[in-house]
């Protein structure tokens, strides 16, 4: 089984101790494609990611907060349990997404794609949008 652990430099992370999530903070992921993962538990704090692709990856009872997403793709991603606060996503594709008790709010989205469970799940009164599309905007287009 995959874990979150091989995103980084084993070597960097200390041992959780008692805590409740495995924080991995201030750092920068780029240029890879991540399959079928395994992240659970872990809180990412003022982590950036750019061009890095999430296939089939589950994020379950996580946290992302402050996190900076540049054009990433997440395809065919689940995510339950978790949090997604005050991140940034830039040039970000969702794609066949399934969001399960995952609590979006105060992120900042500009030129996304979002499948339909993402741009529900992500709403419009929690998050600020720019310039982002929808499959639902395709759909009104035809």
């Amino acid at each position: 089984m995959k874990t979150d652990t091989q995103l980084i430099n084993p070597f960097q992370l200390n041992a959780v101790g008692t805590q409740t999530y495995e924080v991995i903070e201030n750092e920068m992921l780029t240029n890879c494609n991540l399959n079928d993962l395994t992240i659970s538990g872990s809180l990412f704090s003022l982590t950036t990611f750019r061009h890095v692709t999430f296939s089939s990856c589950v994020f379950f009872a996580s946290k992302m907060e402050n996190c900076t997403f540049i054009d990433c793709t997440f395809d065919r991603c689940i995510f339950q349990f978790s949090a997604l606060a005050h991140c940034e996503l830039t040039a970000t594709r969702m794609v066949d997404c399934k969001w399960e008790l995952t609590d979006i709010k105060k992120n900042y989205l500009n030129h996304c794609f979002l499948d339909r469970s993402s741009a529900r799940a992500f709403g419009i009164e929690t998050n600020n949008f720019e310039i982002c599309i929808s499959t639902e905007d395709y759909k009104e287009a035809a």
